[in-house]
């Protein structure tokens, strides 16, 4: 467990912007302190890959040295042989992870090193067919690298990794629909001589390695796979084909994937090439006979910073019948409106299982599709980009519809009208256990007197409504099960004294613009573990 650390905050202290406040002042940052045992397996870690380096050195550039030759480990074999057993006799050291941190140290800079087939050694020597969970980060060479694991770990559940690719690098496997002409060249685009050579250097030893498709096809027990970065189509088809037990996927930002790409997932015969999903809705009446046998498990699919529409949305969200989440994509809420008019049926009677929902351009009638179609909802944010979203006023109705969601814990409005953040806190407000609220005008009352429940508060807006007289009706209750507090707006001082005094569990505060100062002998002492980062800037 943690430490813990006690931190006196001054009732009705007074927050102000951190550049206003005197850097001497100003917390120190902290630096990790590493163990003994730590230290010694870097010092181990570096000597391990340059004794690899130097191997495949004797084996290339200097096979004809004659400086090296009286070495005892002469032999590249031999000396990769003695480092194995180093490496793997390591007492007490080798654990999980520790393995996890060796791993992700190995690629994580931007482009592939000198060092990179010592590395690659070090990592056929830290895997072996016992790891089931891998979390490489992010890495430079991902196809040498998901070789390497696809052959060491046949047993591998959980694989997350986060691909670091250029743009302009020949390992992409998908190309784009509109290619410019290679004829007509743009002359900013041309690299110079020396980066051309470097960039060459860099890509050669992926032409001769395994696709990354084919790589990953190999690990068919897999049930959790995060490929940021990196996803092509090409990966989606190879995935639906050969790893039936896949519940958890994520490519985020990956711009190679389209709704072709999540048809090839789902399809049976997805080896050959699939077009773009045309803009027409005969592709939602396809007999289960035609899917992969992970559409009947696959439980969250992440496609945020893709290419993918709302009408590869909508295939989803028809033809995968375990789906609980589609991530933070916006396009969620326009994915069940096409459903709904692709098949006029009375209200409520297409529904949904999902439990996390986005919607970046919410309105009244999107907000009642979500509250009609989506019963088992547990974490809904709603937002406008543009302009303040007036949710309630002109449809009445729509809260009744918005009581149906029982199963809500997790509620944030952004940009939402007063009136409509008031009008959902009074009918969802008891059974939130998590609240962000980002308007003006708000109703800061009707909140710490509703949300009894919550454990993370956040408040933001001008013009905040929070009468004293209030105070009074939510003083002994109000915010006892609160843990995490982040407030910028401002607040009377009896508020805080609200927080502070009843949330005896807070962990994490972040309070800015309070409006007075009080006297510092009234103070309350909060217990902050140390691990968590709490931010007081206070005016004495």
């Amino acid at each position: 467990m943690p430490e813990q650390t006690k931190i006196k905050v001054p009732r009705g202290a007074c927050c102000v912007y951190a550049d206003q406040v005197n850097t001497t002042m100003s917390p120190r940052r902290r630096h990790h302190l590493h163990t003994l045992e730590e230290l010694s397996l870097r010092v181990v870690f570096e000597s391990v890959v340059a004794d690899l380096n130097l191997a495949h050195l004797l084996a290339s550039d200097l096979r004809h040295s004659t400086l090296l030759a009286p070495l005892r480990l002469s032999s590249p074999d031999a000396l990769r042989q003695s480092v194995a057993a180093r490496l793997a006799n390591l007492p007490g050291i080798m654990n999980d992870q520790v393995r996890h941190r060796l791993i992700q140290r190995l690629f994580s800079v931007a482009h592939p090193d000198r060092w990179l087939n010592a590395k690659l050694d070090v990592l056929k020597v830290l895997v072996d067919k016992s790891i089931t969970t891998l979390d490489c980060r992010q890495q430079a060479l991902p196809r040498q690298v998901l070789e390497v694991v696809a052959m060491s770990c046949p047993a591998l559940t959980s694989l997350k990794v986060v691909i670091e690719q250029e743009s302009s690098g020949s390992g992409v496997e998908w190309k784009g629909d509109s290619q410019p002409d290679p004829k007509t060249p743009s002359a900013c685009s041309l690299p110079s001589p020396r980066t051309a050579r470097r960039k060459a250097s860099h890509n050669l030893p992926c032409l001769t390695t395994t696709p990354s498709h084919e790589c990953l096809a190999g690990l068919t027990r897999l049930t959790t796979l995060h490929l940021t970065n990196g996803a092509t189509n090409e990966v989606l088809a190879a995935l639906g084909e050969s790893i039936p037990g896949l519940r958890e996927l994520r490519v985020c930002y990956s711009f190679a994937v389209t709704d072709a790409g999540l048809t090839a997932l789902c399809l049976r015969g997805a080896s050959m090439p699939w077009p773009l999903v045309p803009r027409g809705l005969y592709w939602l009446d396809l007999l289960p006979s035609h899917f992969n046998r992970c559409c009947s498990v696959l439980e969250e699919v992440d496609i945020l910073g893709t290419r993918v529409s709302h009408f590869g949305l909508a295939f989803l969200l028809r033809h995968l019948p375990a789906l609980r989440s589609l991530g933070h994509s916006p396009l969620v809420t326009s994915a069940i409106e096409l459903l709904v008019s692709w098949r006029p049926a009375p209200a409520g009677t297409f529904t949904t299982r999902l439990r996390k929902l986005r919607d970046d351009d919410v309105s009244g009638p999107r907000l009642m599709t979500i509250a009609l179609h989506c019963p088992d909802l547990r974490d809904m944010s709603l937002t406008h980009t543009f302009q303040e979203a007036d949710l309630t006023s002109r449809h009445s109705h729509i809260t009744g519809h918005v009581a149906n969601l029982k199963h809500l814990k997790h509620l944030s409005l952004v940009n939402v009208t007063a009136q409509s953040v008031s009008e959902m806190v009074t009918v969802v407000g008891r059974q939130l256990t998590a609240l962000t609220v980002s308007c003006r005008h708000l109703d800061v009352a009707l909140i710490f007197t509703t949300c009894k429940s919550l454990r993370h508060l956040t408040l933001e807006g001008e013009d905040c409504q929070a009468p004293l007289t209030a105070v009074e009706s939510f003083k002994r209750a109000a915010l006892t099960k609160l843990q995490v507090v982040k407030i910028k707006c401002v607040l009377p001082p009896a508020y805080t004294d609200v927080i502070f005094t009843n949330a005896l569990a807070l962990t994490d505060v972040e309070i800015v613009f309070l409006r007075e100062v009080r006297a510092m002998e009234n103070c309350h002492e909060v217990k902050v573990k140390s691990t968590i980062p709490a931010t007081f800037m206070f005016i004495t």
